[in-house]
């Protein structure tokens, strides 16, 4: 990661996007030299994987000529890239849930000098641009669960043209699995490859198939905090799904403690996950304007966006893909924001998006939950980006930090 460059006392989007850089890259591509920024937290952030090697090169054997292809979960943009160089399709979209892949995919798109490609943030088939394609490609991520992938695998149905195919990777445990899905389904399978620990699938349809209704969703449960019950549907494969964290319950009460009682024209939620900080925060502080949720994950503002709506009937609930805290359309009227550390991220990049959030909204407070033992390293490096904090609620091997434009 690299914070060096930063100065001023508002930090911009670019320093943050910066601030994520882990290495670069090379690889050489049907002749061309392709090179490759990489995100610190992403997936494969050390390379390009042995999965999608695997799938380019039964790509490559086939040597398909494609209109339009869609890679379906793009990361850092390998896939797309190798398309494209390879002339094996003449224009690809990209999509993923973590917009922090999306903005590396089209910084890689410019360093290699390529125009025929296009990259959005969203929700799997939910988000894809319209129209049809001729292929869609994917490195199936293996923990998604198998609802997830019964709607990747099929729903693609909807969106390929008259005899458009789809290749997809899988680990070998879940070829099973796969095999499963696929065989109960019109599919035609085209060719199945194994290899030590992967297998590449190419297949087409034989008719439309529908994929499971809402595949994310787990079950609505009944929670509770400090005497506010209220029910909240749970999304697979994000935490809180049972029960609020240690630092949910923290900034609930550090909020409590310091805003009861207040109006608030708007609170930024950032991470929100299940929702359950937003919906809490509605009931125990009164007046809040606005609420907007923040993430760069898809998921996360799907289900939180979605759970907030359902609880917080007439209030205005705002979602935003972002890799940092603070955006333009968010608006200069905060009041308040809430997070907990992510610690993959790392102390330097949370302090970055910190302090560009609070140094772009003059008088908010920026509520932060860490463990003790990075209290100190956190604090100083908010310092040295111009932002005062102070410890405003511990237990537990936990504490909050209350943070402020100094």
């Amino acid at each position: 990661m690299n914070t060096t460059g930063v100065t001023g006392p508002r930090p911009d989007r670019t320093q943050v996007l910066d601030a994520y850089h882990k290495k670069t890259i090379e690889a050489r591509w049907h002749g061309k030299r392709c090179v490759f920024d990489l995100p610190v937290t992403g997936f494969s952030s050390f390379g390009i994987d042995l999965g999608t090697s695997r799938l380019l090169r039964g790509i490559e054997l086939a040597k398909p000529r494609w209109k339009r292809a869609l890679d379906l979960g793009c990361g850092y943009g390998p896939i797309a890239t190798s398309l494209v160089v390879g002339g094996m399709s003449d224009m690809v979209v990209g999509i993923d849930r973590d917009i922090l892949s999306v903005e590396y995919s089209r910084r890689n798109a410019l360093k290699n000098g390529l125009s025929n490609m296009a990259f959005v943030g969203g929700l799997a088939y939910e988000d894809v641009p319209p129209g049809r394609y001729s292929a869609i490609v994917s490195n199936l991520p293996a923990k998604a669960g198998e609802t997830v992938h019964r709607m990747i695998l099929l729903e693609a149905s909807g969106i390929l043209e008259p005899g458009g195919e789809v290749w997809i990777v899988v680990v070998t445990p879940l070829e099973a699995q796969i095999d499963r899905i696929l065989d109960a389904e019109p599919v035609s399978l085209l060719s199945k490859t194994n290899y030590n620990g992967h297998v590449v699938y190419r297949y087409a349809f034989r008719s439309p198939v529908a994929g499971p209704e809402n595949p994310f969703l787990r079950r609505r449960s009944l929670f509770a905090w400090r005497g506010i019950a209220y029910e909240l549907d749970a999304f697979a494969g994000l935490p809180e799904f049972d029960t609020l964290s240690y630092d949910t319950d923290l900034l609930l009460r550090a909020a409590a403690k310091q805003f009861g009682g207040k109006n608030l024209r708007t609170i930024v939620v950032c991470n929100p996950g299940q929702g359950h900080l937003a919906v809490v925060l509605s009931r125990i502080l009164n007046g809040i304007g606005r609420i907007a949720l923040v993430s760069r994950d898809a998921l996360a503002l799907k289900a939180s966006t979605f759970n907030a709506r359902q609880l917080m009937a007439g209030q205005d609930v705002r979602s935003v893909h972002s890799v940092g805290f603070w955006e333009d359309h968010v608006g200069p009227d905060v009041d308040l924001f809430l997070a907990a550390l992510d610690k993959k991220e790392g102390i330097e990049v949370s302090a970055l998006k910190i302090s560009r959030a609070c140094c772009s909204t003059p008088g908010s407070v920026f509520l932060v939950a860490c463990g003790m033992s990075l209290r100190s390293r956190l604090a100083a490096q908010l310092r040295s980006l111009g932002i005062s904090s102070n410890t405003a609620m511990e237990h537990a091997g936990r504490c909050v930090l209350l943070c402020a434009s100094a």
